[in-house]
């Protein structure tokens, strides 16, 4: 998240995936490190104070879904994220 013009902070979240397979959750674990630099590289800064609100929460659910489920797809894995608990 960003909280100034040029300060970048980082807030660490815990996350739990439901996946919709084993193939899913076996590849995830075995490419971790490459699941981790997509969503670094695709997810937005937000604000800090936004991320800990439970709106905020929630908008953090669904980017993380959706980004992993387009790591996926350019993957060609076949399998989704059905679920993100923080």
């Amino acid at each position: 998240y960003s909280t100034g013009r040029n300060e970048v902070q980082f807030l660490t979240v815990d996350f739990d995936l439901q996946m919709s397979n084993r193939l899913v959750v076996i590849h995830i674990q075995e490419h971790e490190s490459q699941v981790r630099d997509h969503l670094i590289n695709n997810i937005e800064p937000m604000d800090p104070s936004f991320s800990l609100e439970d709106e905020g929460k929630r908008v953090m659910k669904e980017k993380l879904r959706l980004e992993i489920n387009q790591y996926l797809k350019n993957n060609q894995i076949e399998g989704q994220v059905d679920d993100v608990n923080i």
